[in-house]
């Protein structure tokens, strides 16, 4: 890779990274209407019960949310983790959902959160990438901030050039900085891919040359008895 290069990935990282808590509202930054979806179905849940029906008997429902028989406790906690870190507010409401109708949450984070969903089993099976993700989503919240005040200035305010001006550059600033980030995160796969690539080769060159040896343990393995075949040849050898 030469100099420059290396330079604007490193120097989107570094940007990225002093950004993050300037960043308005991440969740934004997901390109379908799944976080839009959730909210406005969290705004028409009733927070009463109807007119005409009496005050609720029973226990309070948990604050936690309830996992259903496929939907582990443990997944359930890591979405609304990830939500934490997205946007405290987006889990809040989440939560407020979960209260009031469990049924209605499991299904949103089931089918209208696939984004928020990948992003926890990103975090659990790999805590670095899911780190580089949310600084992406982050920057990527930014871009679109910065283009949709654009598209509106120069509709209702064609006039204003130097904000038109200002804007734009600010979002050139942000495209260079996701620009670094994605090209960063494509080096960071293709050297994963080139490490497990090296222990593959390794892997069957180890069985090719010990190939007798592999047998025998995976016999021993199989059937209970170490040493495989050597083991049940023993006691025939030992009789007269």
């Amino acid at each position: 890779m030469n100099i420059a290069l290396r330079t604007l990935i490193a120097c989107g990282l570094l940007a990225a990274c002093a950004i993050i808590a300037l960043s308005p509202n991440p969740v934004a930054a997901m390109s379908d209407d799944s976080v839009t979806a959730i909210r406005k179905t969290i705004r028409e849940k009733p927070g009463n019960a109807p007119k005409g029906t009496g005050p609720r008997i029973g226990p309070k429902v948990p604050k936690r949310p309830i996992a259903s028989r496929d939907l582990s406790q443990a997944f359930v906690d890591r979405c609304l983790e990830v939500a934490d870190e997205l946007d405290p507010e987006f889990a809040k409401q989440l939560r407020t959902l979960c209260e009031q109708d469990p049924t209605e949450f499991e299904r949103i984070i089931r089918r209208q959160g696939p984004r928020l969903t990948g992003l926890a089993e990103l975090k659990a099976s790999d805590p670095k990438l899911y780190q580089l993700k949310l600084v992406e989503l982050r920057v990527d919240a930014s871009v679109q901030r910065l283009a949709s005040e654009i598209r509106t200035v120069q509709r209702d305010e064609p006039d204003d050039t130097d904000r038109i001006d200002s804007l734009t550059q600010q979002l050139q600033g942000q495209l260079q900085i996701r620009l670094g980030l994605e090209l960063g995160n494509q080096m960071l796969y293709i050297e994963r891919m080139e490490e497990q690539l090296k222990e593959l080769k390794a892997q069957v060159e180890f069985q090719r040359t010990e190939f007798d040896s592999v047998v025998q343990e995976e016999l021993a393995r199989l059937t209970g008895r170490p040493g495989g075949i050597e083991a049940a040849r023993a006691p025939a050898t030992a009789s007269p």
